[in-house]
């Protein structure tokens, strides 16, 4: 007689006299079943591999990316003081060969003591206040809204921690006040001085001759050392009298702020990266101080690089 057997588990059906089969063939098929497959995946050591691999690989790109970043933030630097240089000729061009002046009232006292409301970067309505860069003298040749483009390096705000920030907008720029936006050399550093300016015509070698730089004031604050913004690029010497500068250095204030090395605009146009040479004193710190701190002279130790009659 033939049994039919209908296996719970399965749709296997089993006849009477194969039970003993179908049964162990079920066993073997639940026994194969239930053996767990091995799992795929990275071992200790291989995963410590590619870490190190990784690593390396980033040891050797961020030299070249910190480098390359670098080089971004200098060219665009030189790419606003260029445009700055720019400016200043179209303006010449438009004014009968007259640069634009620094600082025409920079001697008087208005009041809201002394400073002046102009500058080459704009004008304010008080001292103390920041400088309007749509109402300066280069505002037309700058773009939309005439203001100076700020070195990408540079953090504005410092001045305002301090609450010395007066000359607030110039961008981290500084104009070569004594000899090109003033007449120092003419009539000493005095109201006179301030209140003309160079031709260009008068500039007798442009290509060697400083018109704008990386500029700012190192001072202290608590116990470190600030750079604040300052519009102005000193010479090393104080042009005190027509003539011959005198023997009193002058208070530094090119920046060498791309990691050691300055944009530097000149009369005829061009822009060079100079590094930093010598410093001096500045609001009572020493000059190992205020070199440290990125700010200073390059070249020779003279006005000459500054001075348009050579």
């Amino acid at each position: 007689m033939k049994t039919n057997i209908e296996h719970p588990t399965s749709n296997i059906e089993c006849r009477s006299e194969d039970v003993a089969a179908c049964i162990c063939f079920d066993v073997r098929r639940s026994h194969f079943h239930n053996i767990k497959k091995p799992i795929s995946g990275f071992s200790l050591v291989e995963l410590l591999i590619v870490i190190g691999i990784m690593g390396l690989l980033i040891a050797i790109l961020l030299p070249s990316l910190f480098k390359a970043r670098q080089q971004s933030q200098l060219i665009v630097c030189a790419s606003n003081i260029r445009q700055l240089g720019l400016a200043n000729l179209l303006y010449a061009n438009d004014n009968h060969s007259f640069c634009v002046i620094a600082s025409a009232d920079i001697f008087d006292d208005l009041g809201d003591g002394e400073g002046g409301h102009f500058r080459w970067h704009g004008t304010r309505a008080a001292a103390g206040q920041p400088f309007n860069p749509a109402l300066g003298p280069l505002a037309p040749y700058l773009g939309t809204g005439g203001r100076v483009k700020n070195c990408p390096l540079f953090d504005p705000s410092i001045g305002a921690v301090t609450g010395n920030n007066f000359e607030d907008g110039c961008g981290g720029y500084g104009y070569n006040e004594m000899y090109i936006g003033g007449r120092a050399d003419l009539y000493g550093y005095c109201p006179e001085a301030v209140a003309t300016s160079a031709k260009i015509s008068q500039i007798k070698r442009p290509a060697e001759t400083v018109m704008f730089t990386d500029a700012g004031m190192a001072q202290p604050y608590g116990t470190g050392v600030i750079v604040t913004e300052y519009s102005f690029c000193e010479p090393p010497w104080i042009q005190e009298n027509p003539g011959l500068p005198s023997s009193d250095q002058s208070w530094p204030s090119i920046h060498f702020r791309h990691h050691g090395r300055a944009s530097i605009a000149w009369a005829d146009g061009h822009v060079t990266s100079e590094t930093l040479t010598f410093s001096n004193e500045s609001y009572g710190l020493s000059p190992a101080r205020v070199q440290a701190a990125g700010i200073g002279w390059f070249g020779m130790d003279s006005n000459i690089l500054f001075q348009i009659s050579k």
